[in-house]
C-alpha cells in the first residue's frame, strides 16, 4: 500500500537463462531433518530432495497459475548443468532421489532425451520422480527406455479429462488418441 491504496507493480521481465542460476543454498537449511521427515512430494523413493529441471510451459490450461507466473514460454536447464546439481547433491548430502517440481518437465523432447542419456553416461545410480504430471507429447518408445534407464521411477501424465467438451472448457490442448499411445 503506499498512501492507503493498493499499488500494482509492473510486470517485471522474465529471465530466461535459468542456467545462470546458482544451486539452491541447502548448506543454511536444516537438510538432515528435512530428508528425515520425509517432506517429499510424490512417493519416498529414499534420500530424496527437490530439483527444478524447467521454468514456464507453453500452454494455457485454464486452472493453471504457470503462465501468470512464468508466462508462456517453456525454458529447460541445460542437460550437463542440471545433472551437475543432481551429482553434486548426491556427493554433498548423500542424496540419492530427486522429485522435480516442475509445471511439466517433458515437453522439449530432445533436452529430455539428452538429460536421460547425461545421467545415464555419468552412471550417478540415482532415481527422480515427476509427481506434479507431465505432457505426453514427446513420449516414445526412445524417451521411455532411456527415461527409465536414467532412474525415473515415477510420474504421471496430467490429461485432467477424457472428455472432448472438458478438454475444450479448460484449454487442455490435448490428444487423447497421443495420451494412449504415449501410455
Amino acid at each position: 500500500k503506499r498512501d492507503g491504496k493498493v499499488c500494482t507493480n509492473p510486470t517485471r521481465k522474465r529471465v530466461t537463462d535459468i542456467d545462470r542460476f546458482p544451486h539452491p543454498d541447502w548448506d543454511n537449511w536444516c537438510i538432515e531433518e528435512y530428508i528425515n521427515q520425509e517432506q517429499v512430494t510424490g512417493i519416498n523413493l529414499g534420500r530424496m530432495i527437490p530439483i527444478l529441471g524447467s521454468r514456464g510451459c507453453p500452454y494455457g490450461c485454464k486452472f493453471c497459475s504457470n503462465e501468470q507466473m512464468w508466462t508462456k514460454r517453456y525454458v529447460m536447464r541445460d542437460p550437463k548443468g542440471l545433472t551437475d546439481e543432481m551429482e553434486m547433491m548426491k556427493s554433498k548430502y548423500k542424496v540419492t532421489g530427486f522429485t522435480f517440481m516442475d509445471s511439466t518437465f517433458i515437453v522439449n523432447r530432445q533436452k529430455t532425451l539428452a538429460f536421460a542419456k547425461e545421467l545415464i553416461a555419468r552412471n550417478l545410480n540415482v532415481t527422480y520422480q515427476l509427481p506434479a504430471g507431465t505432457r505426453c507429447e514427446a513420449f516414445d518408445t526412445e524417451l521411455a527406455t532411456n527415461l527409465a534407464e536414467s532412474g525415473l521411477r515415477n510420474f504421471a501424465f496430467a490429461p485432467e479429462a477424457a472428455d472432448k467438451n472438458i478438454l475444450e472448457a479448460i484449454r487442455k490442448q490435448i490428444e487423447i488418441p497421443k495420451l494412449i499411445d504415449a501410455i
